[in-house]
């Protein structure tokens, strides 16, 4: 008697290379697709034994629901063609960069049609390749034309929610469902989108470990739910936009047990039209903000400079400060240490720590003509203007000079850019080009509503030209050459 084996719903690259080395029962390998995007690719190389298996096969989009339901007697003959049936385990993957996209998609298209036995490779296509590599071409695996397969639908209506039955569930307050969005934050809480009163959020990128480039652990996956306030004990319903990365949280969930999870899926896009507004919550994101206190922070070694803190106070210059900040916003008293100006890297500092000998940095520490020259005995305010360069604009006072020259190129440079931006691109049109385009459509628009062509290929009317062309006999053996 042959051991029956338990396959598990999430396979590892190995595990899936050895279900193919001894399979316990038929498998049937899916390289799921949503609308056809990688058929080209999947003709060139897939996994071995991979069917390619379209989503939308047999469905017809609305614009409420692009993804929906396929019809079920084509989707049975599609299934039958592909050599799939129900006694099969079905193994889906994909080539997003996790692998969990459209296969989940799948695999709850599957557990809606009454499918159980179902697997989902753990990274999808991406990573097969990177452990395995292991591939063959549509050559080599020709795509069937014939039911090889006999597959039925046995509806599961557990797996899917409609608009009535959110509705209902979000109108009466019912505490029964849990309502699971899985839209990044920027649209469940955007004031351009929104999401269904009552429901939390679950981003679909938290579900993945990036580095080992798949589905996070199980304790790691029932933490995110968790933070997020999901009780996985009680009854789930999943959405997002257009129901596809709510089937990733659905598989997430059916991992960890969850024992009763549905899908909704219309999902936000047939929510947000068909939904009244007091349903829909849409938050204002509040974007962090430096606060006061912050902003001062920042500005502090600016703001309580000398010379700002003269011009804010109203105190002249020649009332003798008693203090100076030091490159930290430390204040220093005056007649204990020197000036804070920048040291040059050759500049041999008098009595610095080893530590900062020799190095390009403010301290507060003087130098060796300083101290010949008598000047770090001085208060800082009488001291002479050491290596200054001066720009021209008031030669007694270092600061209203280099604030004069800030000032000045402010308002040439920076003001005089902007002027002649402004006046080159609201100038008036001397060309008359935008004139001529809005006539040149004004013209269309009147030919159009007389019924006549848009553009006449006779620059002139044919009739008012032809009585004054020769005639063929005038014309007679002469040859005319255009």
């Amino acid at each position: 008697m042959k051991s029956t084996k338990v396959i598990s719903p999430l396979l590892s690259c190995q595990a899936l290379t050895e279900l193919l080395r001894s399979p316990p029962k038929r498998i049937s390998i899916l390289e799921a697709d949503i609308g056809k995007q990688f058929q080209q690719e999947f003709q060139s190389t897939h996994i071995p034994q991979a069917r390619y298996f379209d989503q939308l096969e047999c469905t017809q989009p609305t614009k409420l629901i692009p993804r929906g339901l396929p019809e079920i007697k084509c989707f049975e003959s599609y299934l039958s063609r592909l050599g799939v049936s129900n006694n099969d385990h079905i193994v889906l993957y994909d080539r997003s960069p996790m692998g969990f996209y459209a296969s989940t998609r799948a695999w709850w298209l599957f557990k809606t049609y009454g499918v159980n036995s179902l697997s989902i490779l753990n990274g999808g296509f991406l990573k097969w390749l990177k452990e395995t590599n292991k591939t063959e071409s549509s050559d080599n695996n020709p795509a069937k034309t014939e039911e090889t397969g006999k597959f039925t639908v046995r509806f599961n209506e557990q797996m899917i929610k409609n608009y009535n039955d959110i509705l209902n569930l979000v109108s009466t307050n019912s505490k029964e469902s849990q309502l699971v969005d899985a839209r990044p934050p920027s649209l469940f809480n955007g004031a351009n989108a929104g999401h269904i009163r009552g429901s939390l959020n679950v981003p679909y990128s938290q579900l993945f470990d990036q580095t080992n480039q798949g589905l996070k652990s199980n304790d790691e996956l029932k933490k995110v739910f968790t933070d997020a306030g999901v009780n996985l004990s009680k009854p789930s319903i999943y959405s997002c936009q257009t129901g596809t990365t709510a089937s990733a949280l659905a598989f997430a969930a059916h991992i960890l047990a969850q024992q009763s999870l549905s899908v909704y899926n219309g999902s936000f896009g047939e929510w947000k039209e068909l939904a009244p507004p007091e349903f829909i919550v849409r938050d204002q994101i509040m974007l962090p903000v430096r606060t006061g206190f912050q902003l001062l922070t920042r500005w502090r070694p600016f703001l309580i400079h000398p010379s700002v803190r003269n011009v804010i106070t109203g105190r002249s210059r020649s009332e003798a400060p008693q203090s100076v900040p030091d490159d930290w916003g430390t204040l220093k008293p005056l007649d204990k240490d020197p000036v804070s100006t920048p040291i040059v890297r050759d500049q041999k500092r008098v009595g610095a720590p080893n530590e900062v000998k020799g190095k390009e940095i403010e301290i507060l520490w003087p130098t060796e003509r300083e101290i010949q020259e008598g000047e770090y005995g001085k208060p800082q305010w009488e001291r002479k203007q050491i290596n200054h360069i001066w720009y021209g604009y008031d030669f007694n006072d270092k600061f209203q000079d280099e604030a004069k020259m800030k000032q000045r190129m402010f308002s040439l440079v920076s003001v005089g850019l902007f002027l002649f931006w402004f006046m080159w691109r609201y100038f008036p049109d001397r060309l008359l080009t935008n004139w001529c385009q809005r006539e040149a459509y004004l013209r269309l628009a009147a030919h159009e509503s007389l019924g006549q062509p848009g553009v006449s290929p006779w620059y002139v009317d044919p009739t008012k030209v032809e009585p004054y062309l020769p005639t063929d006999e005038e014309l007679g053996d002469m040859q005319i050459e255009i």
